[in-house]
């Protein structure tokens, strides 16, 4: 894509190039952090995880939508909290949390094919920390996991072959596969061109293009949060029973890598374009002259994403073990 920003990432392997960094000659990490995406000085309050099943063939998307909590009815892709007394990592967390969720385990396995941070301002009233009034910001990170397989497993304490009220049929494609809900989700499976978007997160939206065509991306939302139960808005979401979430679209940053190749992921990639298709898929824009990246920032009233051509697999992987030190899950 032409008209696209491409960025250079410096990736420092010498004790020299480090001293220029301290030295304030060169501002970037291994990582590839710069002003919109270095968010270190904010420590990490929650990770979470989010895994995705991406059926290529059929171009379906294995979602689960939400049976108990404030969000209740809303669809997504499966995960949680990478839980800290469980001393896992968040490979590991991904994979308990889909095993639990949809009752299914990822093949070949899951990749990490995201990695988004939030940093959300509350009230004084709603401060995460009463003995310091100050310490009204948090930071959350998100590992976005990914596959193109699956395979069932069985719930606990469940017969090998369940009754049909336990069984979920999607009705959706024809294979009509049935999967087992859980108390969290009730998996099924959505072609990609007729996702639920009117009970899906909106602001996930701007990088599913990048999700689906196996590109890796990273992004930063910024929120204040409001105890108005009347407000709405487009940038406004609800995330619990009290606290409606307002993004701060002039601070949103998105970045986006090369497809992964199957070397690098053992995965199908697609055809060239296939970036262009999605993004005409998700975003309904498939007569729009504008490019991918310009399309998504007229519908989302955001930047528009930054294409990086260093942003691959390795990145990846160095942030999610950054994210583990970071949060303590490392020694």
């Amino acid at each position: 894509m032409d008209n696209m920003i491409h960025c250079a990432l410096n990736v420092m392997t010498t004790a020299e190039e480090r001293m220029s960094e301290q030295d304030g000659r060169d501002n970037q990490t291994e990582l590839g952090r710069d002003s919109g995406f270095d968010l270190s000085t904010i420590p990490i309050n929650k990770i979470f995880t989010l895994i995705f099943v991406h059926d290529k063939d059929k171009d379906q998307l294995l979602l689960g939508e939400k049976q108990r909590g404030p969000l209740l009815g809303q669809w997504n892709g499966f995960g949680g909290k990478v839980e800290r007394s469980l001393k896992e990592t968040i490979a590991e967390s991904a994979d308990r949390e889909l095993a639990e969720e949809a009752f299914v385990r990822a093949t070949p396995n899951l990749l990490p094919i995201g990695h988004i941070q939030w940093v959300v301002s509350t009230p004084s009233n709603l401060s995460q920390s009463s003995s310091n009034p100050q310490k009204q910001s948090y930071r959350d990170v998100m590992i976005v996991y990914k596959a193109h397989g699956l395979e069932k497993i069985n719930p606990p304490s469940s017969p090998t072959s369940p009754t049909e009220s336990q069984v979920l049929s999607t009705g959706l494609s024809k294979n009509k596969n049935k999967f087992i809900p859980s108390d969290e989700m009730a998996p099924a499976w959505w072609p990609v061109d007729k996702l639920p978007w009117e009970s899906m997160r909106i602001n996930h939206k701007v990088w599913y293009p990048y999700m689906l065509s196996d590109r890796p991306y990273r992004g930063v939302y910024w929120y204040n949060v409001t105890l108005d139960p009347a407000f709405k808005a487009a940038n406004a979401q609800r995330e619990n029973a009290k606290e409606i979430w307002v993004e701060d679209l002039k601070k949103r940053r998105v970045q986006f890598g090369p497809q992964l190749s199957s070397e690098d992921s053992s995965r199908v990639t697609g055809a060239h374009g296939e970036l262009e298709r999605y993004t005409s898929l998700i975003f309904g824009i498939q007569d729009s002259p504008l490019s991918s990246s310009e399309a998504m920032r007229e519908v989302t009233f955001a930047g528009a994403p930054v294409e990086c051509a260093t942003m691959d697999m390795d990145w990846l992987v160095g942030a999610v073990k950054q994210a583990e030190r970071d949060f303590g899950l490392q020694a």
